[in-house]
């Protein structure tokens, strides 16, 4: 449970695109589109086979992330490269880039490993990452860039010693102190200057906007560094070409529900790349580890119907999917479709052949879809529009089947009426070469001879609508519409004319090859697609599991079951009364967190838990000093008990080993530490070293 928690957190990410949360039109969690595992009864081959398909298509998720984040630090490392080569007159300023990342998305932390890759395979051996937040003066900065040496000021580093350039990037410039920055920079700029071979090429990894930056620096530091601003590539680019790869290159197809659930995470919850990522390698366990029935597309594409055994052919006939289809034939065919329909539901390898052609047609609807959405993106292209749709969100409209209801479309429609005659010219050749279809392509080709007669028939050669031109008109509608009576007749018609055109795009949409039906009326769609929500809510966006963290940690004993228990079941309920239950490092930790506020000191969260402990040990180990005082007095004489003063029960003395203790506690602590940090409820701070944060507030 805990590996699932760790992506349960509410940190926060820094992304370009937030777009406000929406209702959902219709309920997204069905309970029948996932056929759970049938027991004892499965084969040991497919079981075999459910682990290879799923290390497959792993192996294929981790490929598409690394490609997306290579293509994705490939144009920045090309002109940082470029910037790095370029040569530095003698007597200039230190050469340097700020690197502007805009986000602590940890995979632009590959970024740098693909940088050092590409500068040491063109002669830049030597690259050097210095935190300034760990530096607090010269010597120590001087002592990192030479590579551990000790006692070395500024005057001893000396570049032609090292006989080679040196590339240093900087991280967490930020927040370091600007004297120390500028006096770096200062002596950083003498050294370079002494050298004639070699030189000192600065990165400034930027996680703060660069007008911050900016602000906070002086004359001093200017005198002395050259810099060049250069951007990083937008998180959301990132997540949207891994959406895209996905799509292109996966074998494992995903619904519209759970796209709609991985789009959600990142533009509504604010989650971070990774963990839609670690969302998607979820659901990619869940469907080969959890559906008996995942094998099914992999033995149809590669004809081997024969594997599927009897029980199988049992189990897929009670797909909820196939039975609709059942009754939908039943209300279309009646009694003349008695004959068909039987012979799917008793005859095996009839049932079997419309398995293996149901399973073509998704595959082609599915490859059509994504042809589809690649005409639609270059529509937008000729068109000109100023935002454009991803291609994630083009197919998880087209697999819902609401194109045409959806709001992406509603300004699709707006945009096509503003369009000028040029515009309108390049969008009539491409709709008319890849999208109409059917009676439309007769349409379709009189709108482009109308088009083209009312352009020639202008007097620029060009067109646009009323709407266009009077964008800017701030008077009232009569004057308007005065205005309007004015314009050349050509622009009128050109006006109506493209309201011509969305009328016949609607009807392409409603009649043509694409359609309103969504894929899951396909039969057998929960089968070749994955789109189980309920797993996936469960484990990432449920208060469940931390509920039950809460509840287990405030009361352990209810859960762990444990009761001291004395030696004889005499003592047993005489002792249970006395003795409190045992409780572990992690509740004890959890309870003073919960008492804490935002930031919990480490040093007072530590002498609390000690404190807790030895009262807890105190509290043990007097009842048993007490039973053997009592005994060892109830073995004397009466002579010598009464001859006796009386005794008090005094605290327990301080351990010899007390130096042991105090590394056992501590030890205690900072592993209860970690599983507190596992679980996802605090997480370190950057502005106290001593201090972590909260991650939950309120239980």
């Amino acid at each position: 449970m805990a590996s699932v928690l760790k992506h349960d957190t509410v940190s926060k990410g820094c992304y370009y695109v937030k777009p406000r949360r929406k209702e959902e039109k219709q309920p997204l969690q069905l309970d029948n589109l996932f056929v759970p595992l049938i027991g004892n009864q499965e084969p040991l081959e497919w079981v075999n086979l459910r682990k290879k398909l799923c290390k497959s298509v792993m192996q294929e998720l981790s490929s598409v992330v690394h490609q997306a984040t290579s293509e994705s630090n490939a144009k920045v490392i090309q002109q940082l490269t470029e910037h790095a080569l370029k040569s530095n007159p003698e007597g200039q300023k230190l050469k340097a880039a700020i690197l502007c990342d805009g986000s602590r998305n940890t995979f632009h932390l590959r970024f740098f490993e693909q940088l050092k890759l590409k500068l040491y395979q063109l002669g830049l051996k030597r690259f050097v990452v210095l935190d300034l937040k760990n530096h607090r003066d010269l010597k120590s900065c001087f002592r990192q860039i030479k590579g551990g040496s000790l006692g070395l000021g500024i005057l001893s580093y000396d570049m032609e010693e090292l006989g080679e350039s040196i590339t240093l990037v900087l991280q967490n410039v930020e927040d370091c102190d600007r004297r120390l920055l500028n006096a770096l920079m200062e002596a950083l700029n003498m050294i370079s200057q002494k050298s004639k071979d070699h030189h000192v090429y600065l990165i400034f990894n930027l996680k703060v906007p660069l007008e911050l930056f900016d602000a906070s620096l002086d004359s001093v530091f200017f005198s002395h560094v050259q810099p060049e601003v250069f951007n990083m590539k937008a998180t959301t680019d990132i997540l949207e070409s891994i959406f895209t790869l996905v799509e292109e290159n996966l074998s494992l197809k995903f619904g519209w529900r759970t796209r709609k659930l991985f789009r959600s995470m990142f533009y509504e919850r604010s989650w971070s790349v990774e963990k839609v990522v670690g969302c998607l390698r979820y659901g990619i366990l869940t469907h080969f580890y959890g559906n008996a029935l995942s094998p099914l597309p992999y033995l149809i594409q590669n004809n081997q119907t024969g594997a599927v055994s009897t029980f199988y052919v049992s189990i897929l006939r009670t797909v909820p999917s196939f039975q609709h289809r059942i009754e939908q034939m039943l209300r279309e065919m009646g009694t003349s479709g008695k004959k068909i329909i039987q012979d799917l539901l008793e005859n095996d390898d009839v049932f079997l052949e419309y398995i293996k052609s149901t399973f073509q047609e998704l595959a082609r609807r599915e490859s059509f879809l994504r042809k589809h959405v690649k005409c639609w993106q270059e529509l937008e292209t000729h068109m000109s529009r100023p935002t454009k749709l991803a291609f994630g969100e083009y197919m998880e409209v087209f697999l819902e089947g609401l194109w045409f209801e959806s709001e992406q479309y509603e300004t699709f429609r707006k945009d096509i009426l503003r369009l000028n005659s040029h515009q309108a010219l390049a969008c009539m050749e491409h709709l008319n070469k890849h999208m109409f279809s059917g009676p439309r392509v007769g349409k379709g080709l009189n709108l482009a001879d109308e088009l083209e007669h009312l352009v020639d028939s202008s007097k620029n050669k060009y067109l646009e609508t009323v709407e266009m031109r009077m964008k800017n008109y701030s008077g009232t509608e009569h004057t308007r519409k005065v205005m309007e009576t004015g314009f050349d007749k050509s622009i009128l018609r050109y006006s109506r004319w493209l309201k011509e055109l969305v009328q016949l795009l609607d009807e392409e949409i409603e009649h043509g090859m694409l359609g309103t039906q969504g894929m899951d009326a396909y039969p057998f769609y929960e089968v070749f697609f994955f789109d189980y929500r309920r797993p996936l809510e469960q484990g990432f966006l449920s208060g469940h599991q931390r509920s039950v963290i809460h509840s287990s940690c405030m009361n352990p004993e209810y859960y762990i079951g444990m009761q001291r228990i004395s030696d004889t079941e005499e003592k047993n309920e005489a002792n249970l009364k006395q003795n409190k239950p045992w409780l572990p490092d992690l509740s004890i930790l959890y309870k003073l967190y919960s008492e804490s506020g935002a930031f919990l000191n480490l040093y007072d969260w530590y002498m609390a838990f000690s404190e807790n402990l030895q009262v807890l040990a105190t509290e043990e180990r007097l009842p048993t000093k007490r039973r053997f005082t009592e005994e060892s007095e109830a073995d004397l004489p009466k002579d010598e008990m009464n001859a006796k003063p009386d005794r008090q029960y005094v605290p327990m003395e301080v351990d010899e080993n007390s130096n042991k203790e105090s590394v056992e506690l501590q030890s205690r602590f900072l592993f209860g530490l970690e599983e507190l940090r596992f679980l996802g409820l605090i997480k370190p701070t950057t502005r106290k070293t001593d201090h972590v944060m909260k991650t939950i507030y309120h239980h």
